[in-house]
């Protein structure tokens, strides 16, 4: 799943690995293609305990693409997090002019 923020930004959120095996069946998409989310909008639910069962990891990554954007990206969450919890902060590069 990749977001893009009006402003340029891209995250790419990536859950497990081999994953979308058999047919993606343990992926509920929770919002459209182009659709406008705001922080704490329900965006997908997976079953880990199926995905497991079928030996999938279940681990998620999550990877700022416009890296271009920022002058510096800092994780701010490692391992479980919470609802609502900040994953990273991502600092502006300064324009000139």
């Amino acid at each position: 799943m990749k977001l893009r923020h009006a402003a340029g930004a891209e995250v790419l959120i990536h859950i497990g690995v081999d994953s979308i095996e058999p047919n993606g069946e343990h992926f509920h998409l929770k919002v459209g293609i182009n659709q406008q989310i705001k922080a704490g909008d329900l965006l997908v639910e997976f079953d880990h305990l199926a995905m497991e069962d079928a030996g999938n990891e279940t681990f998620i990554t999550i990877i700022v693409e416009s890296t271009h954007l920022y002058s510096r990206i800092e994780p701010l969450a490692f391992g479980a997090i919470s609802h609502g919890e900040a994953l990273f902060m991502a600092i502006a590069v300064q324009k000139v002019g």
